[in-house]
């Protein structure tokens, strides 16, 4: 999992940095998958940013630094995407020598998660191939403070490591210091009193809570009364619909997530959403139908690339005017059923 290549004779340098490079680059992509996978679920791996996330994470050279430069700089990346882009341009530079740019790199990931073992081990191994040898003692001991089975496990499959390791165990730093830096690093949490909460660095009062069916009017709680037509569900009164959502998402394939007989339209819409993303999770998903007490019919192709779907007020209607949208969409292909839900009344 960790960088694997030691100091080299001249001889072999380019393949040292073949090795560290495959080695690093290994170590960001396992991390951007399950950051991925985790987004997924709540719609942030935008198709809009693939493209960008295709080429941080190639082997060209000539695109992935500069595409990872992108990501970072984008206002509109996450925190942990932006993350995942410092790891992966740090392990560039580090290939490509850049030793200042790498720890600077691995510097800011620790920012944003100053308790992740990847991006101290990588700060290491730039410090120590830059001469800084101090310095990769610390991250390594950091690390170690951290979390000495995974450090192991990076060590065991690292030169570099294995190296500063040994360099750590003759001379390690003293714990005072490793306290300021790891404080520095983590800030120790205000712990605040009963019947207050943290705000910021601030301990404020705590508010009135009232009880499961009410609310607070005028300094007291007071039952909550729903209109006609709305049922009460926890403190919130909700239509007595039923709804229904159909989300379709194309890569070189289709792929469908339907949801219904729920309590509300973003519960529907959530659902189909997460559905579809399960079967197409490097595709965009998209909702094309919504609505309460109603049936929905889909066609599709039988190569999966065309597709229709109606919303009616039963079941044989929507299947007919599904069919109906699947032949004009795809006059020259044949249309074969793919499914229709209702939720009727």
């Amino acid at each position: 999992m960790a960088p694997d290549c030691s100091i080299s004779p001249a001889s072999d340098r380019n393949e040292a940095r073949r090795r560290l490079a495959a080695r690093l680059r290994a170590i960001g992509w396992q991390l951007f998958a399950v950051g991925c996978l985790f987004h997924l679920s709540i719609g942030q791996c935008a198709a809009a940013s693939q493209r960008d996330w295709d080429s941080c994470t190639s082997q060209d050279r000539d695109k992935n630094i500069a595409a990872c430069t992108r990501i970072i700089e984008d206002a509109g990346t996450s925190l942990s995407d932006r993350f995942d882009a410092y790891l992966w341009r740090g392990g560039d530079y580090v290939a490509q020598n850049s030793f200042d740019s790498a720890v600077i790199d691995y510097s800011n990931a620790i920012k944003l998660n100053p308790r992740n073992i990847t991006a101290l081990g990588g700060r290491a191994i730039a410090n120590f191939r830059k001469g800084d040898r101090d310095q990769a003692i610390i991250d390594y001991s950091l690390a170690r403070r951290l979390d000495p089975g995974q450090l192991d496990t990076m060590t065991a499959n690292s030169d570099d490591l294995k190296q500063i390791a040994a360099l750590a165990a003759r001379s390690p730093p003293p714990e005072s210091q490793l306290d300021g830096i790891y404080d520095s690093l983590v800030p120790k949490v205000l712990t605040c009193g009963p019947g207050t909460r943290l705000e910021g660095s601030v301990c404020v009062a705590i508010p009135v809570t009232c009880p499961t069916g009410q609310r607070l009017s005028g300094g007291s709680c007071a039952p909550i009364t729903c209109g006609s037509g709305e049922t009460l569900v926890g403190n919130e009164c909700t239509s007595n619909s039923k709804y229904i959502a159909l989300a379709i998402g194309q890569t070189d394939h289709l792929a469908y997530g339907s949801s219904w007989n729920q309590e509300t339209m973003e519960i529907a819409t959530d659902d189909a959403l997460l559905r579809c993303r399960n079967q197409l999770p490097r595709g965009k998903c998209k909702i094309v139908l919504s609505g309460a007490d109603a049936c929905i019919g889909i066609y599709w192709t039988p190569t999966g690339t065309g597709w229709g779907a109606a919303k009616r007020d039963t079941r044989d209607e929507a299947k007919e005017a599904a069919l109906a949208n699947c032949k004009d969409a795809n006059p020259k292909r044949k249309c074969v059923f793919a499914g229709s839900w209702c939720v009727v009344k």
